[in-house]
């Protein structure tokens, strides 16, 4: 993008602490906008299911569209899609009924299409679809328990 990240990391004063994004708007290149998804310092092995979640937070204002993920060598893909799918979701069950009004100004439902992009080892499809089946064991948690006994 030009050089166009970078100057925006450096106004945005983003240090690329684990757990931290930005997003930013883009035009006329193709995509509508970019979010920047901190990995902590550069020493440590990455936390990959925090900064897909991290990233899944910050998506999940979007309504539709599609969402590519550019990963780096050495990105461990179960730990990044159980985070990307842990981070996408929200539990809207007990949110009320859904009017135009809420439409408008709701909050998205985030991207409905997620692609890995890059350096990926081998075997991440099965990686991935592992991943997804083991984040949706923990969502089925989650809302167990966010529950009402009643239900």
């Amino acid at each position: 993008l030009g050089g166009s990240l970078r100057a925006f990391a450096d106004e945005e004063r983003f240090d690329g602490k684990a757990g931290t994004s930005k997003t930013m708007s883009v035009f006329g290149h193709g995509v509508k906008r970019v979010v920047l998804v901190g990995l902590g310092p550069g020493g440590k092995d990455p936390d990959w299911r925090l900064a897909g979640a991290t990233a899944g937070a910050a998506l999940r204002a979007v309504n539709g569209g599609s969402a590519g993920f550019a990963c780096v060598d050495g990105v461990c893909v179960q730990d990044l899609v159980e985070g990307i799918v842990l981070g996408l979701h929200a539990d809207r069950r007990f949110k009320g009924s859904q009017t135009p009004e809420k439409q408008r100004t709701g909050e998205g439902m985030g991207p409905s299409s997620v692609e890995l992009l890059g350096p990926l080892p081998p075997e991440s499809s099965a990686v991935s679809e592992r991943a997804e089946a083991v984040a949706s064991g923990v969502l089925f948690a989650r809302e167990l328990v966010n529950a009402p006994a009643n239900i």
